[in-house]
């Protein structure tokens, strides 16, 4: 196998090599010229199957592409959400990738990603299931007389597995008992992802060389899955999605009715057993595994943290470390458990197709504790302490101590220095403020009444259009802030403080006037 190339570039190559006598080239630079991938896809693409499954080798081919993955190794198991088809219909941003590989333009791209979406995706999950895995366009598999022979074998090995909703073997891989399937919960508006409340999937307790049996009742018709054909009896659809007598579909629906029928509720000593009180005693739980519902969840939560564009764009993002202009959602902290080690198969249908699920952090809510408070008499003095600027006022009590006319420093820049450090108190009174509206936004705490009115205008989340269109509250703001700086200092300082007057006082609310909008 040629490494590097992506599965798509792989079967593409093969194709054009297979089919075309001359591969189409356009010229690049140089005088040079390169295979021109956009018109191979086309080409191809624009055979897509008119049956449920394919009816010739060109039918084959687009189908073979359709199902092709991005990843450079070899994907065994059939995931639609892998697929070139599923990248296309969502407009995937790995596209970008896929364009680049093949040097498509997005104009040629926005064509092939048009041709993609005439696809149905249940022809190509049969189509996956069907084809030979040695030579993709055998047409034999898909005839009438092939696929009488197949599912034939299939419905025959149905016999030896059960439907099930909770594998016993999820608890432990040895355990053949119970198998159960239960589907008839009730959903209620209680809060808790459980059975009933989430959509879930069907599962088979079957020997692991017999999972044709799964794939095929996974297989959807008509936009319903094989299993709910077989139940309800659509014979018709069955006998005309695979072109066969209705008494050979017949057969074939009796045939899988043992697998669907044939649930055991007897216990056993290697399942997880508690024994839970109740008002009379003890009632004795069997634990077992919804596998429908955490591979569901599986499903959800990667398409949270992997699959979604905004998802696999930030992710890119933060492997090259720059940002982006958007954020995303992940869900943290989770446990990847898996069961039957390097034979998932082994296990059941579910877990072979997704070999592994999730663990979700089961914790109390942790309290963290908050520096910033949300004032209720006065932003000065509860929020904004002179204590936190302490390092400030001892600093500019330096400078006040300096006499000007015998210090070595230019008294412009000891004026200069006097402006930063009221500058400083300012930044920091800013980056407070912001913390209280922050806090107020995130959470449901609410602005006390007590507060003076041009504070709460400052501070709450609700009063920003005003906040942003008059300029009473605003003088008052910088007033308060001049005249908070100066007891700040007299504070921390004691009786060792300078004397300050009107002119200093002055000066403090001109410098503090200079931020009037980093205050807004």
């Amino acid at each position: 196998m040629e490494t590097g190339k992506t599965e798509l570039r792989r079967n593409l190559d093969k194709l054009i090599k297979l089919r075309l006598e001359m591969p189409p080239k356009k010229e690049v630079k140089n005088g040079k010229s390169e295979t021109d991938y956009f018109k191979a896809l086309t080409h191809f693409l624009k055979k897509y199957p008119t049956g449920y499954l394919p009816n010739d080798k060109k039918e084959c081919d687009s189908s073979l592409l359709m199902v092709s993955t991005n990843f450079t190794s070899v994907v065994s198991t059939y995931k639609y959400e892998n697929t070139f088809k599923f990248y296309c219909e969502i407009e995937h941003p790995v596209l970008d990738e896929i364009a680049k590989d093949l040097s498509l333009s997005s104009t040629e791209m926005s064509e092939i990603m048009s041709l993609a979406k005439s696809f149905e995706v249940e022809k190509l999950e049969a189509y996956y299931l069907f084809k030979d895995n040695t030579k993709h366009d055998n047409l034999n598999t898909f005839s009438s007389e092939g696929l009488v022979e197949v599912i034939d074998k299939i419905a025959a090995d149905s016999k030896h597995g059960t439907i099930v909703t909770h594998p016993a073997k999820m608890s432990q891989p040895s355990c053949k008992y119970p198998r159960i399937s239960v589907d008839d919960f009730e959903s209620a508006n209680d809060g808790f992802i459980r059975s009933g409340n989430a959509a879930s999937y069907f599962d088979l307790h079957i020997n692991a060389n017999k999972l044709k049996v799964f794939k095929f009742l996974s297989l959807s018709v008509n936009r319903l899955q094989v299993i709910e054909h077989i139940k309800r009896g659509n014979v018709k659809v069955i006998s005309e999605a695979f072109k066969v007598e209705i008494e050979k579909a017949e057969q074939w629906v009796e045939d899988f009715q043992h697998c669907i029928t044939s649930q055991v509720n007897k216990s056993h000593p290697l399942i997880k057993q508690v024994y839970f009180p109740v008002a009379t005693g003890y009632h004795q739980l069997s634990l077992l595994t919804p596998a429908g519902l955490v591979f569901n969840l599986k499903n959800k939560i990667e398409w949270i943290n992997k699959r979604s564009p905004k998802a696999y764009l930030g992710r890119q993002a933060q492997i090259n470390n720059v940002k982006v202009p958007y954020s995303y959602s992940s869900v943290m902290n989770l446990t990847v458990t898996k069961h039957g080690g390097d034979h998932p198969k082994n296990i059941s249908g579910l877990n072979n197709k997704f070999q592994s699920y999730y663990l979700l952090l089961s914790s109390p809510p942790s309290f963290k504790h908050s520096e910033i408070r949300v004032p209720k008499k006065s932003v000065f003095g509860e929020t904004i302490s002179p204590w936190y600027c302490r390092e400030i006022f001892y600093a500019i009590h330096k400078i006040f101590q300096t006499p000007y006319e015998r210090s070595p420093i230019p008294n412009k820049n000891m004026r200069k220095g006097v402006s930063n450090h009221i500058q400083k108190y300012i930044d920091f009174i800013i980056n407070r403020v912001w913390s209280i509206r922050l806090l107020l936004s995130e959470s449901d705490i609410s602005i006390s009444a007590s507060l003076p009115k041009y504070q709460q205008v400052w501070l709450a989340p609700e009063h920003q259009e005003e906040r942003e269109k008059t300029d009473e509250w605003l003088d008052k703001v910088v007033n308060e802030i001049a005249i908070s700086f100066i007891k700040g200092y007299q504070k921390v300082l004691g009786k060792q403080a300078e004397k300050l007057g009107d002119s200093e006082l002055a000066h403090i609310k001109k410098v503090v006037g200079e931020n009037k909008e980093a205050l807004r």
